[in-house]
């Protein structure tokens, strides 16, 4: 039942084409130190859809989720949504910046 249009009838999903495999591994780390943090609730995670045009892979940033729990909040996915997208470009520079202190 929908309290107030809270409901969660689809997942929100970002897609996004990358060519290489370490933008999404960056990715997941940021939305996962952000958990850590306690900056979101959620478990956030990347997927493989398909074969992307030319030499891109298309993946799909969405939350790690079960559709069917009473729990599940529309607002807060869109919140935790927009954290992710507001501290994205810092957060995989960073992870970027890290990734090159080990290699």
């Amino acid at each position: 039942m929908s309290k107030n249009g809270e409901e969660v009838i689809k997942i929100p999903r970002v897609w996004f084409y990358a060519r290489s495999t370490l933008y999404p591994r960056l990715i997941v780390e940021h939305t996962e130190d952000l958990k850590f943090k306690k900056k979101i609730n959620n478990s956030w995670t990347v997927k493989v859809l398909s074969w992307g045009t030319g030499l891109d892979t298309r993946f799909s940033l969405e939350p790690d989720v079960d559709i069917d729990s009473d729990k599940l909040n529309l607002v807060t996915l869109q919140r935790e949504a927009a954290i992710i997208a507001a501290s994205l470009s810092d957060g995989i520079k960073s992870g970027a910046m890290q990734y090159l202190k080990t290699v």
